[in-house]
């Protein structure tokens, strides 16, 4: 499993699998949240086992494409996510810190 953190956000997040694509029905898109410290992440509601779809309305496509998008984000300001969760479709707002 290919993992990559992202320590703004305090999460670690790793590629999908294709069959893990192909049962959750994500086939172009998605990575799986596999840890979280407290931090930007948790405090919007994301956790462990999620499946991040979009930030800041960019499709997640790979791991270490999450963490570039990452390094891009505004400082101070909220931003949208969407999650897989179980079955539902989320929109949550994750506020990046100010500082890094």
């Amino acid at each position: 499993m290919d993992e990559h953190s992202e320590p703004r956000l305090n999460m670690t997040v790793a590629d999908l699998s294709n069959e893990q694509r192909r049962v959750l029905g994500v086939e172009e898109q998605g990575v799986l949240i596999t840890a979280l410290d407290e931090g930007p992440a948790a405090n919007a509601g994301l956790y462990p086992d999620d499946i991040l779809l979009q930030i800041n309305h960019n499709p997640i496509k790979s791991a270490s494409q999450f963490v570039e998008l990452a390094k891009e984000l505004p400082k101070g300001k909220a931003i949208p996510v969407w999650v897989r969760r179980d079955s539902e479709s989320l929109y949550l707002a994750v506020r990046v810190p100010e500082k890094d």
